[in-house]
């Protein structure tokens, strides 16, 4: 009855690859098994699709310390953010912001304008659930501007282009105690 997939190990390198994951997985009509596992990061970020359904999908994400993203909504997704290891600030377009550390999250609804940046030493590590609002592209992003933006390709981001370099070769494991 429950597969395991080793696509849900894949590190994403761009946009067109995450969607390629996501429908591979959506596809899988079983239950699924998935793992909570990332490299510990230099400098960069990662992103792992690790469950995908036609109606709800789940990253791993990853942020070195020092920051990530420029203003920007999904303007047909909900998605939820469940911190498990770090802090982040999230800030809003008028300069609101509210940190968000571990066993906290923070739901934002679609055409919500916001960013996030990494506050604490150690790697940021989040998970990522997101669901389409039934109406428009699932994976639309815009500026704050209303301008389309790539979620590879950020405008003032403060990570290089490439996606990770890992610290060493050890992994982050999340489970239940």
């Amino acid at each position: 009855m429950f597969t395991e997939s080793k696509l849900s190990e894949t590190v994403i390198s761009s946009t067109d690859e995450g969607l390629n994951v996501m429908d591979a997985l959506s596809k899988i009509r079983k239950p699924s098994i998935f793992s909570l596992r990332t490299r510990a990061l230099k400098s960069g970020r990662t992103d792992t699709v690790v469950s995908a359904t036609q109606s709800q999908w789940i990253w791993l994400k990853c942020y070195a310390s020092g920051g990530e993203n420029a203003l920007h909504a999904h303007t047909h997704e909900d998605h939820t953010f469940v911190v498990l290891q770090g802090t982040a600030r999230f800030r809003g377009p008028h300069g609101e912001e509210k940190c968000v550390t571990a066993n906290q999250g923070v739901t934002i609804p679609a055409g919500n304008v916001y960013c996030f940046e990494v506050v604490s030493k150690e790697n940021l590590v989040m998970l990522r659930i997101g669901s389409p609002t039934g109406t428009g592209d699932p994976g639309e992003r815009t500026d704050e501007n209303g301008q389309p933006l790539d979620a590879f390709v950020e405008a003032k981001t403060t990570l290089a282009r490439n996606m990770a370099q890992p610290e060493f070769d050890n992994f982050y494991h999340f489970e239940p105690h």
